[in-house]
């Protein structure tokens, strides 16, 4: 069943399988990680484009200021999901680190805000921070699949999260910053 251990030879056929058998659990998840990282890539992508164009930022001033905004929302997420994960895991298990993944998907919204606000400095802040949600989110989806998947099969699993995150946001994120780029 869902999360079993049982000690077997590697058989790609027989892991594809189990994933197949449990597709409505794996679906959604890798879905909704497809989707999260699509529109980190995008705020990421589209953010210097922005900086530039509604707020008068040179390429090397949006680059500095994203970048060091970046930074440190990235530490201060990975610091918080060091403890948070591990709480929500203690109280909820790995359905409560669901539902804490779709909280923290919602918490990105501010970054796609970014072209209401009043000053660039603002802007730099709503744009970086979807850094700090990365870092939860992924903690977060990644401590799900190693939970929930049984050892003959979690290689795989996070080789599909892995693949998932850079195939979507490799290449349909930059694909939605042109047609950003081209109509904001």
């Amino acid at each position: 069943g869902l999360g079993a251990d049982t000690p077997r030879k590697f058989d790609l056929r027989a892991s594809i399988g189990y994933f197949s058998e449990f597709r409505s659990v794996y679906l959604p998840l890798y879905g909704a990680l497809a989707l999260f990282a699509m529109g980190i890539s995008a705020a990421t992508g589209w953010g210097a484009v922005l900086l530039t164009r509604s707020f008068g930022y040179t390429i090397g001033a949006a680059g500095k200021a994203l970048g060091s905004g970046q930074i440190l929302w990235a530490i201060a997420g990975a610091a918080l999901a060091s403890v948070l994960v591990d709480l929500v895991a203690r109280r909820a298990g790995p359905v409560g680190k669901v539902y804490l993944a779709g909280a923290l998907a919602l918490s990105a919204i501010p970054a796609g805000l970014a072209v209401f606000a009043p000053s660039g400095p603002l802007a730099v802040v709503l744009l970086a921070e979807i850094m700090g949600v990365s870092a939860l989110y992924g903690t977060c989806m990644l401590s799900v699949f190693a939970e929930i998947t049984p050892v003959r099969v979690r290689g795989l699993s996070v080789a599909l999260y892995a693949f998932v995150m850079t195939l979507i946001g490799g290449s349909l994120g930059p694909i939605a910053v042109a047609f950003l780029t081209e109509t904001v």
